[in-house]
């Protein structure tokens, strides 16, 4: 059997592997099995068609099958993986999937397991691709390791918290926006102002206006988090949204000296897009771009193309047809060490911090929670001192229906 061979070879490589750092205290066979008996965490091994071959004691509990029951079988067979809003994940969409066809880790906290019984849990999950330990040493024996726990807790204070911001966010809207057009109406009509007192007005305002960016930018990622936003995809022309986003960032590029360029395909780019999701995906992308671009001799520079799986961009493969949207800058780039928190919520880079570009750390997170709540894909390519590319990945149908009571 196919998990058998598997986990021969498992075995030997593991007994290998004990030997040659002093000797064994359990022989590889009894290692393996301790430890899948006592993880605490979920595991699952699972091949390229993802047929479970090897299960832990923790991940039979979670879901309510037995080892015999999941064994040698497809996982989606006994396992249902939907969003928070119950919408089944489609396959290529999954973490094991995205982990097989880019070779790389993925980690993602917006899936929900369906039990045997029909309740359901949250989860995060880490899907990571192994090296191949097949006793046949087949050349197709793609395998991935799935790592998941139940993170109901954890939602339930994330929830708390996040309404906690809305509702602040939302009662701090209103004084900020009577502060600021009584600003603005004091400035037009106070001609006979100082100019040290003119200047000093016109801090405060600049001051207000970032206080309700950064207050329109909390209200935005709690409803991100909460996920109560619509998404209502409708047939778009991606190459006017870039069109129109060079139009809105173009006075920060003017500001800083930045090159904006675009290379667009010269027929039509037509996808399933939520317009008003494009605008937030493209603003931030672009905006980071042109911030983190050294002045006076920066360049960003934006590229639409139709792609398909067998295409490599930014280092990875694409995840399957669709269209690509990739930004490309040449400023400060990101420190390898700190690559894989580029997505999370409020994370800055170290280089960032140095050039007191300002920013608020939410940008990056919310592309991605609108791109992981869509159905599409973000990933990047950065080395320091020589710049970053993002590329955006929309699949061929576009961009997920989703029911909510709000807009971001």
């Amino acid at each position: 059997m196919r998990q058998t061979r598997w986990y021969n070879g498992a075995m030997a490589k593991t007994k290998t592997v004990l030997t040659a750092r002093g000797g064994t205290v359990l022989q590889g066979r009894e290692f393996y099995e301790t430890v899948l008996r006592n993880i605490g965490e979920g595991v699952v091994v699972a091949d390229k068609v993802m047929q479970a071959l090897a299960v832990s004691d923790a991940a039979c509990e979670a879901v309510g099958w037995s080892e015999q029951d999941l064994l040698g079988k497809g996982w989606l067979e006994h396992v249902q993986i939907e969003y928070e809003d119950g919408t089944p994940v489609p396959q290529a969409d999954l973490a094991i999937a995205r982990a097989l066809s880019s070779g790389k880790k993925i980690r993602s906290q917006n899936y929900y397991y369906v039990r045997r019984d029909g309740s359901r849990f949250p989860v995060s999950v880490t899907a990571t691709p192994l090296p191949n330990v097949d006793a046949s040493g087949a050349d197709d024996a793609a395998r991935v390791i799935v790592v998941f726990s139940d993170i109901t807790a954890q939602k339930e204070i994330s929830h708390a918290k996040s309404e906690f911001i809305a509702t602040a966010s939302h009662q701090l809207r209103t004084p900020i926006a009577s502060m600021n057009l009584q600003l603005e109406v004091f400035l037009r009509s106070a001609r006979e102002l100082k100019p040290e007192h003119r200047e000093d007005l016109e801090e405060i305002y600049e001051t207000q206006q970032a206080l309700m960016n950064l207050v329109n930018r909390l209200l935005q990622t709690s409803r991100l988090e909460l996920g109560r936003f619509a998404i209502a995809p409708e047939p778009t022309d991606l190459r006017g949204c870039i069109e129109e986003a060079f139009v809105r960032v173009s006075p920060l590029a003017e500001e800083r000296h930045v090159k904006l360029t675009k290379r667009l395909e010269g027929k039509a780019v037509t996808v399933r897009v939520d317009r008003k999701l494009m605008e937030i995906i493209l603003d931030n992308l672009l905006t980071n771009a042109i911030k983190y671009s050294p002045e006076k001799s920066g360049v960003v520079e934006i590229n639409i193309e139709e792609a398909n799986a067998r295409q490599l961009r930014a280092g990875q493969r694409v995840p399957g047809e669709g269209v690509l949207i990739s930004i490309r800058d040449n400023g400060m780039g990101i420190p390898e060490a700190e690559q894989q928190r580029v997505f999370r919520r409020l994370f800055r880079s170290s280089l960032a911090h140095q050039s007191d570009s300002g920013g608020s750390g939410l940008g990056l997170y919310m592309v991605r929670s609108i791109l992981d709540y869509s159905g599409g894909n973000i990933w990047f390519l950065s080395k320091e001192g020589k710049g970053t590319t993002f590329v955006v990945w929309l699949p061929k149908e576009g961009m997920r229906t989703r029911m909510g009571n709000t807009e971001l």
